[in-house]
């Protein structure tokens, strides 16, 4: 709602991904006022936009897609806190099975 209205503007389309669905959008501001749009169709995409104050959508200056490619070091951390967790998770199960040394019944 704008500054000093009492009702919403009209609806209008921020994205639209021909015979895909958009999804998960997010806005936000930079430091520098430059708005942001981030969302989901079947890859990431961004655009931006510093004229966003008129009537309807923003005027769109840049747009693209982003592609998340992790590389090995992501690959290696993973397969390290994996083998870390199996660890913790044997040495769990071990420690169940161990009868409790605390208290001994003789009859």
């Amino acid at each position: 709602m704008r500054q000093g209205a009492d009702t919403w503007s009209v609806p209008f389309l921020m994205a639209e991904t021909p015979y895909l669905p958009d999804g998960n959008p997010v806005l936000f501001l930079n430091s520098k006022n430059t708005l942001f749009l981030v969302w989901h169709a079947a890859v990431l995409k961004v655009r931006t936009s510093v004229d966003y104050s008129g009537e309807g959508a923003p005027e769109w200056a840049w747009q693209d897609n982003i592609f998340l490619n992790p590389g090995n070091d992501f690959a290696e951390e993973v397969a390290e806190k994996l083998q870390a967790a199996l660890r913790l998770t044997s040495e769990a199960d071990a420690a169940q099975k161990k009868p409790s040394q605390r208290m001994t019944w003789k009859f």
